[in-house]
């Protein structure tokens, strides 16, 4: 019997487009224990309406990494409790494909290399920002070469800096948030993302929130996506006492602040945001997740 912890992710961090990857402290929680069959209690985010067998994609995940390796994976009774809402750009899927291959480690008794986990993970999801965080925790900064292999930086995120989420009650898919980008960039816009990049990652690894503040604008995929998240472009240009920048977490709908103090007025000020433009929304605070993926005997 044994029990798997997968944190939430948000992704990008303004110009870090698929690239970025951080850690966030919602997760899912699994429980696992042998059985005659696959079982399924689903508790918490989306318990409604996510499969509860073998469709499931925890447990598709697992049975596919299983047979990829030839190693005979038992059925089990999981206990899944997950508090990161689906489809609102906080990585749910990464930490599903997480859980799912940790279910396969964890029978097996032995951790896959980070390059065997990236290889069965990348099988359901190509991006390996969210994923970097999920497996490793903390600020990840990820790139795939010429021949596919996956190279991770993981970074200490400073601790003095947590995250609000403004999650809006409606759901929007990768697929969806995607098809509105550019297929072509110029070159000012390429050179403006990539000195915001470099100037966002040295600003987190030497702790310089007027960095941040200033480092955390994009032009590859914000400004088209805010067709779809109303009131994302006011939210970039919010500013208040302690609020250092805000960012769409992944593809969104969710909005990411990063902040020092000052975390209820700026709670309420994205809120108020989004109920201007007709969306309900629920904000949180959450500090940065620097475990990542675990997994326990019980």
């Amino acid at each position: 019997m044994f029990k798997i912890r997968v944190p939430a992710s948000t992704a990008n961090l303004g110009p870090g487009f698929d690239c970025f990857g951080l850690a966030l402290s919602l997760y899912i929680e699994l429980t696992a224990k042998p059985s005659s069959r696959w079982e399924l209690e689903l508790q918490g985010e989306g318990a409604e309406r996510l499969p509860s067998d073998e469709t499931n994609l925890i447990v598709r995940v697992a049975q596919t990494t299983a047979a990829s390796c030839n190693i005979a994976l038992p059925p089990m009774q999981l206990l899944i409790n997950n508090s990161i809402p689906p489809a609102r750009g906080l990585g749910s899927s990464a930490a599903a494909i997480t859980a799912g291959i940790a279910l396969v480690e964890a029978a097996r008794q032995k951790e896959f290399s980070l390059q065997e986990f990236f290889k069965h993970a990348r099988k359901f999801e190509p991006h390996v920002d969210n994923l970097s965080a999920a497996r490793l925790g903390g600020f990840t900064v990820c790139c795939i070469n010429d021949s596919y292999k996956v190279f991770v930086a993981r970074h200490e995120w400073p601790t003095t800096i947590k995250a609000v989420v403004a999650i809006p009650e409606y759901e929007l898919n990768t697929k969806r948030s995607r098809s509105v980008l550019a297929n072509r960039y110029s070159r000012s816009d390429a050179v403006f993302n990539l000195q915001h990049a470099a100037l966002l990652q040295s600003g987190i690894l030497t702790n310089r929130p007027d960095l941040i503040s200033v480092a955390m604008k994009d032009r590859l995929h914000q400004p088209y996506r805010a067709e779809l998240v109303p009131g994302l472009t006011e939210a970039l240009e919010l500013r208040l006492p302690g609020l250092i920048a805000t960012a769409l977490s992944g593809s969104g709908p969710t909005v990411v602040a990063f902040i020092t103090e000052n975390e209820l007025a700026i709670s309420s000020s994205l809120k108020e945001l989004f109920a201007s433009k007709g969306i309900v929304s629920q904000t949180q605070t959450l500090s940065i997740d620097t475990e990542g993926r675990k997994i326990d005997e019980i």
